[in-house]
C-alpha cells in the first residue's frame, strides 16, 4: 500500500510504501494514519512479478493487485518492454523471477492516455459507449493489426529484436476520419515506417459514440512483428513473388485464409496494394477469384497491373496479369467493379483508373495546374486454354461516353443507356 501524508495545509507529502497483505481494493482510501486530525490518502498499486528469460527479455508478467482495467493493462504493456541484463548462475545465463511494486504517485504525473487535445479542441475519449468501427461493423484494431503485419516485409539489413513491438495511437474524429497517428514505442525508423504504412490513408470510419453523440476517440494499436507474426525478408519475398509470376499459378493450402495465401505466394504484390477484392466473377465450384492492383512492371511502369487469381482446380489458382495502361502519366486504379456491359447476362470486369495531368487551370496567376482525369477499362472472360486455365482479355471497343466519369456509380448509370 502507498501512503501520502497530509501536512494540514492541503498539501500531501511524497508517497511511501507500507507493506500490506494482498487486497483487491480498487479505489483511493482516506484515513488519519498518523493521528494528527488530518485525513491521509492511501493509494493501491499493482504489485507485479516478472520473469526475465536467459536473453534478458520479459517472458511472463503477473499482477498481484489492481487499480482499474485501463491502468492495469497499460502497466502490463509498459512492463513487457523492459529489457534486463540476464541473471547468471554458475557462469550461465538463467531465468529469474523479479518481484517489485511500481508506483504511480510521488514521482511526478504519469503520461496519460488518451492524449490531451490542444486548447480549444474537443476532448478525446479512450472509453466510450460505442467504439469506432469500419462501415460494415468490423472492429478497427484487429483489422489494422492484421493488415499492418501482413503487408510488412523486413529489409535484409534490418535487425528485429526479440519481443519487439510498436505502439501507435490513432485519433478517430467525430466525422469518422483518422486525424493522423503517433508512434509511442519504436523499433527503428525504417521498421516503424514500414509497419505503419497506410495508417494515414484509412477510409472513413463510423465514429465513436458517447452519451448518444459522436465524439473523438483515441485508439491504441499494438503491433508485435515477432514469433508467429515474424515478417518475410525482402530477398525471400522477391523469390516467392518471381516464382509465382513465372509459373502463372499458385497452390493454396487447405484452410488457408486469403491474406495468408497471398502473403505466401505474392508477398510483394500484397504489401503494395490497397485494392484486394474477392468476387465470383467467373462462376466456379472451386471458389471466388482474388484481385490485386499493384504498380505496373515492364512496359507498363506508369500504369497499374491487375492480378487475377482464379481457382480452376481444387486449391489451384491460375494467375493472369491484366495491364491497366497509363493515361500519359502515373495512372492508378480508382475503383474495381462488375457490370453486364452488353446486357447478355454475363458480367464484365471494369477498372476505373485516374491520372493527374497538367492542364490550363484558373489559378491565382492563371497559370498551369494539375487536374485529375478518368477512364474505364473493360475486361471479358475469353474461355479457357488447353490446360483448363481461364483466360481474360481487354475489350478494346471505344466507349468515349465512359471518359471522365469519376465514380463507379456514374459509370453504371451511363451504361444503362447503352
Amino acid at each position: 500500500m502507498w501512503v501520502r501524508l497530509n501536512d494540514g495545509q492541503a498539501r500531501f507529502e511524497l508517497a511511501y510504501h507500507v507493506t500490506t497483505p494482498f487486497t483487491g481494493l480498487e479505489e483511493l482510501g482516506l484515513a488519519d494514519l498518523d493521528r494528527d486530525g488530518w485525513l491521509d490518502i492511501l493509494s493501491p498499486v499493482p504489485a507485479a512479478a516478472a520473469r526475465a528469460d536467459r536473453h534478458g527479455a520479459v517472458e511472463r508478467l503477473e499482477l498481484g493487485g489492481q487499480i482499474s482495467p485501463g491502468v492495469d493493462s497499460t502497466m502490463l504493456d509498459t512492463l513487457r518492454c523492459l529489457r534486463f541484463v540476464p541473471g547468471r548462475l554458475h557462469g550461465r545465463p538463467v531465468r529469474v523471477t523479479l518481484h517489485f511494486s511500481p508506483t504511480l504517485s510521488g514521482q511526478g504525473p504519469p503520461q496519460t492516455f488518451p492524449p490531451t487535445p490542444p486548447p480549444g479542441e474537443d476532448p478525446i475519449y479512450a472509453e466510450v459507449e460505442q467504439m469506432p468501427t469500419f462501415a460494415n461493423g468490423e472492429a478497427i484494431l484487429p483489422r489494422l493489426r492484421r493488415e499492418a503485419l501482413s503487408h510488412f516485409i523486413l529489409p535484409d539489413n534490418e535487425h528485429l529484436p526479440p519481443h519487439s513491438r510498436i505502439v501507435v495511437v490513432l485519433v478517430v474524429d467525430k466525422d469518422g476520419h483518422v486525424r493522423g497517428y503517433r508512434v509511442e514505442e519504436h523499433i527503428s525508423p525504417t521498421i516503424d515506417v514500414a509497419l505503419t504504412a497506410g495508417l494515414g490513408n484509412l477510409q472513413k470510419l463510423v465514429p465513436g459514440q458517447h452519451q448518444g453523440r459522436p465524439v473523438r476517440v483515441a485508439l491504441r494499436l499494438i503491433l508485435e512483428p515477432t514469433g508467429a507474426n515474424a515478417p518475410l525478408r525482402q530477398t525471400e519475398a522477391e523469390r516467392l513473388e518471381a516464382h509465382t509470376r513465372q509459373q502463372g499459378l499458385a497452390q493454396r493450402r487447405p484452410g488457408e485464409t486469403d491474406a495468408h495465401f497471398l502473403r505466401r505466394v505474392l508477398p510483394l504484390s500484397l504489401a503494395a496494394t490497397d485494392h484486394l477484392l474477392t468476387y465470383a466473377w467467373r462462376p466456379s465450384t472451386f471458389g471466388k477469384q482474388l484481385f490485386l492492383a499493384t504498380r505496373g512492371q515492364g512496359e507498363n511502369v506508369y500504369g497499374t497491373d491487375l492480378l487475377v487469381l482464379d481457382p480452376y482446380r481444387p486449391n489451384t489458382y491460375a494467375l493472369q496479369i491484366l495491364a491497366l495502361g497509363d493515361m500519359g502519366d502515373l495512372t492508378n486504379l480508382e475503383s474495381l467493379f462488375f457490370v453486364d456491359v452488353d446486357h447478355d447476362g454475363r458480367l464484365e470486369l471494369l477498372a476505373l483508373k485516374e491520372c493527374s495531368l497538367k492542364d490550363v487551370a484558373w489559378t491565382d496567376k492563371h497559370g498551369y495546374g494539375h487536374a485529375p482525369h478518368y477512364a474505364t477499362d473493360v475486361f471479358r472472360l475469353a474461355g479457357t486454354d488447353r490446360t483448363g486455365r481461364p483466360q481474360y482479355r481487354q475489350d478494346t471497343m471505344a466507349r468515349p461516353y465512359l471518359d471522365e466519369l469519376s465514380t463507379a456509380a456514374e459509370v453504371r448509370q451511363v451504361l444503362r443507356k447503352y
